[in-house]
């Protein structure tokens, strides 16, 4: 995926047509039938002017199941902006590597340098509500999923951002 392709703009609100995404194997980071309350792309809130993920409105305390199999825990800690945040990292077809991030996480289940696969690990519980553990810079409860493409191995803050929708097309 091109970065300065016009589909990977902000706007992009469903996986492209042709199916054409990163990873078709990669499952929803949220239930189903969760709200988006934040897209991806410009947006003024905490002094930023760019969301580099999509928000998904779920309650405080809900399950998260990582997305993506054979992926390695690069992080899973409290931080200032992304508060209760679990970055995993893994590797593509093509070599490269992607990291996926999980943010406003009220409850931590996974240790760095652990492996996780979709549907087997519960990595957390989503957090968010404004004043709890875990809720960073946020104005409410929901979960932050945020996508890297070549992002350097074993590197947990590194990638380029790119509209998740373009790597996931069950969101």
């Amino acid at each position: 995926i091109d970065p300065s392709d016009p589909a990977n703009v902000a706007g992009v609100r469903q996986p492209p047509a042709n199916g054409n995404v990163v990873n078709p194997n990669a499952t929803s980071p949220w239930p189903d039938g969760t709200k988006v309350s934040s897209e991806y792309g410009p947006r003024e809130l905490f002094g930023r002017k760019f969301h580099g993920g999509i928000d998904g409105q779920v309650p405080q305390g809900t399950p998260i199941k990582a997305t993506v199999d054979d992926a390695t825990v690069l992080r899973a800690a409290d931080t200032r902006g992304y508060g209760g945040l679990i970055v995993l990292q893994t590797r593509e077809s093509d070599g490269s590597y992607t990291n996926h991030f999980f943010g406003h996480m009220s409850q931590l289940n996974v240790l760095e340098g652990s492996s996780v696969s979709t549907n087997d690990t519960i990595i957390g519980l989503s957090g968010g509500a404004k004043g709890t553990r875990g809720a960073g810079d946020s104005t409410g409860a929901h979960l932050h999923y945020e996508i890297r493409r070549n992002a350097t191995p074993g590197n947990w803050n590194s990638g380029t951002a790119i509209n998740p929708r373009l790597y996931n097309g069950r969101i």
